[in-house]
């Protein structure tokens, strides 16, 4: 039976009205937040609001985690800018538009890859627009005929119909389920012990038609990941309706930081922490590099557990123990270059999207600033999808304003490759990725046409080590409880503890639910549940 569900999930109405609800039965709070990316300035501009007595600690001297706008021109930082964390907004995410609407953000469409048939597709050293793969590209691969009459269809599409036909056999119960992280059928566990390497292989027969398809979709550095993750992801089609922040994502944490910005104390360095039974006991450096203790009556931890994993956390079960050990997060690097004009618009007719490689940089974004295409695509022309899967590639139209320079996200990479361009230094790293891009766009070898270049490679930062939380088969069923479950006072939040994984959205759902189980904690629960409604950090 075909499931109905399209993403189950508390509206975020419901649970900014539930926070209220436990606010007015909790009494005054002292928390204290221990990072401040998106989902500890969220958890702390909701409590603040309230009237409770909150402290912030973020180790860095920045805010907003793994939301970084990088802004290359200070005479024009909401122009020439490049967005090395997050970067788009599905339009199904109502917990990002809240925030987002609420900080005044202004919005407009995001352009994603395999939307726009312009762009380019370099695969094994052959340079092809999107639109002409199939006569391009295609005849370079051994195909069976069955696969080239498919693959009048983007090979990525293919992907996602796959995807689409495994989520057709889910009832709603278990879509639902499956977002709650329990395992509670045969066919859920099958899912979740399928690896999206074993899922590729799968669908594709032939070691041409593997390679096709992992080059596409940009993915086969992740291989050994859960196939649940790309289900979750389809079922809430985050490539329907994509916006991106006019002016940087980095406005949505910079508006929240305004507004709870004296309760924030940068460059302190958490270092430890004990669980009480009555407290819990953080250990720090403070921005002078003293040590510190801080006896909290609450505390909620949003950083991600791989930085978690170098800390002494004591007190805690052997089950979170656990899930902090074996918590798997992806790599991802990020390289943006700041050009004195923007040829790809100009000489390539390429307004956002984005072109595909099978070299080291793999995926090539362009701003979608200069878009005149209102509308994201024909919905009779994609299917329900993420990452561009959904997408069937059509024109996209622009215009450039005379002279004008831009930025380009150069190289988006996951997996083994964003490791190799990792171990790199930054000088080294920009000059691979502009070498490999320059077979594309060789504009970028000309004499002063790059002005500056900017790079992160997340899974080698301090304080993410890793670009987001990405589950191995079977610990859905097997880890999932415990990376939720809070320790006493002690509670964890940020997207690693939300099956909506590597999205704003993900950190949001988690940090608000967590706000309001620390609200809610030590309250009559027969009076706080009238509903009867049990949360994920309950069960």
């Amino acid at each position: 039976m075909e499931s109905n569900i399209t993403y189950p999930h508390v509206p975020i109405q419901e649970q900014i009205d539930n926070i209220i609800a436990a606010s007015a039965k909790s009494g005054k709070k002292k928390v204290t937040i221990i990072g401040a990316g998106v989902a500890g300035l969220a958890s702390a501009y909701e409590l603040l609001n309230l009237g409770h007595e909150v402290e912030v600690l973020e180790a860095s001297d920045r805010i907003g985690g793994r939301i970084y706008t990088y802004r290359f021109d200070e005479e024009n930082p909401d122009e020439n800018y490049g967005e090395l964390g997050a970067m788009r907004v599905p339009q199904s995410h109502d917990y990002t538009h809240y925030y987002l609407d609420k900080m005044g953000c202004e919005l407009r469409r995001f352009v994603t890859i395999f939307e726009n048939d312009n762009a380019y597709a370099y695969c094994r050293q052959k340079k092809s627009r999107i639109k002409n793969i199939h006569d391009d590209l295609l005849p370079r691969y051994d195909l069976t005929t069955y696969q080239k009459l498919e693959s009048n269809q983007p090979p990525a599409k293919l992907f996602g119909a796959a995807l689409n036909h495994l989520i057709s056999l889910l009832t709603d119960q278990e879509v639902e389920d499956l977002f709650n992280g329990k395992i509670t059928t045969d066919r859920l566990r099958e899912y979740d012990n399928t690896s999206l390497g074993e899922f590729i292989n799968e669908i594709c027969v032939g070691e041409d038609a593997n390679e096709l398809v992992g080059n596409f979709i940009g993915l086969d550095g992740w291989r050994d990941k859960a196939i649940t993750m790309f289900i979750r992801d389809n079922i809430v089609d985050t490539d329907d309706g994509l916006k991106e922040v006019v002016g940087g994502m980095g406005k949505l944490t910079d508006g929240l930081f305004k507004e709870v910005s004296p309760n924030v104390r940068l460059k302190t360095v958490v270092k430890s922490i004990d669980n009480k039974e009555d407290k819990v006991i953080i250990g720090l450096h403070n921005e002078f590099g003293k040590y510190e203790e801080i006896h909290a009556d609450y505390v909620l931890c949003t950083i991600p557990f791989s930085v978690l994993r170098n800390m002494s956390v004591r007190g805690i079960s052997f089950g979170k123990q656990r899930a902090i050990r074996e918590m798997k997060y992806a790599a991802a690097t990020k390289t943006a270059i700041y050009c004195k004009e923007r040829f790809w618009e100009t000489k390539d007719g390429i307004y956002g999207g984005a072109s595909l490689s099978d070299e080291i940089t793999r995926w090539t974004y362009y701003p979608s600033d200069h878009v005149k295409t209102e509308n994201n695509i024909d919905k009779n022309l994609r299917v329900k999808g993420f990452g561009g899967m959904a997408m069937h590639p059509h024109e996209v139209k622009g215009d450039t304003p005379s002279g004008k320079d831009g930025v380009m996200l150069a190289s988006y990479v996951l997996g083994e490759d964003a490791n190799r361009l990792a171990a790199l230094d930054e000088e080294k790293r920009h000059e691979v990725v502009v070498d490999k891009v320059s077979l594309f766009h060789p504009e970028l070898k000309e004499e002063g046409m790059i002005k500056d270049t900017a790079s992160i490679a997340w899974s080698t930062h301090e304080w993410s080590a890793g670009a987001f939380a990405f589950l191995w088969p079977g610990q859905l069923e097997h880890l999932w409880a415990d990376v939720l479950k809070p320790e006493g006072r002690l509670f964890f939040a940020g997207e690693h503890c939300s099956t909506d994984q590597a999205w704003i959205q993900g950190s949001l759902i988690s940090s608000l639910r967590e706000t309001q189980n620390i609200l809610e904690y030590g309250v009559d629960q027969e009076e706080v549940n009238e509903k009867g409604e049990l949360r994920a950090s309950k069960a």
